[in-house]
């Protein structure tokens, strides 16, 4: 794996900062390299098998779409198949700065009420078949360390990579 990060049976979202010794090695230019040299390595594992559904809810389609807040799905760069087996985006300092603006413009309460499982399964969002209006704990979850995640790599001025793993 490329991050040693082993999830549960299934597609598991992680997100990591992206650090400028692995922008350089990916080869990629300034708008990916964080500000710091040696900053540490930010993650956010919170989601389970739920990251689909809060793409769901922060963006109202399933599909890859061009929002600000649709980061979480098919965003960015992809890497190549040749680099690392898993599904992996990187997307720039910008996209991760506009996601966190974008979010901080939609309340927790405002999500709750998106919160429709069957609309969820009938887009196809990834685990949504069996949801019940119960389960907004499940999906809500990773959430709350989402958004201290986009607030902590806009603050650096770094990049992130997002792996479906």
């Amino acid at each position: 794996m490329l991050f040693g990060v082993k999830g549960a049976m299934g597609l598991v979202l992680s997100l990591y900062s992206l650090d400028a010794k692995t922008a350089r090695k990916l080869g990629l230019g300034p708008e990916y390299v964080p500000s710091g040299e040696d900053e540490e390595l930010l993650s956010c594992n919170g989601f389970d098998k739920a990251w689909h559904m809060v793409h769901f809810l922060l963006t109202g389609t399933a599909e890859k779409t061009d929002h600000p807040l649709g980061l979480l799905y098919d965003a960015g760069l992809e890497l190549d198949e040749d680099i690392c087996s898993e599904s992996v985006w990187i997307v720039s300092s910008a996209q991760v700065r506009a996601f966190r603006d974008a979010l901080r413009t939609v309340s927790d309460e405002e999500l709750r009420s998106r919160f429709d499982p069957e609309a969820m399964a009938a887009a196809d969002a990834y685990a949504a078949y069996g949801l019940c209006t119960d389960d907004w704990d499940y999906v809500s979850q990773g959430i709350p360390e989402l958004r201290d995640f986009a607030e902590a790599c806009a603050t650096r001025g770094c990049g992130a990579i997002i792996a479906i793993m």
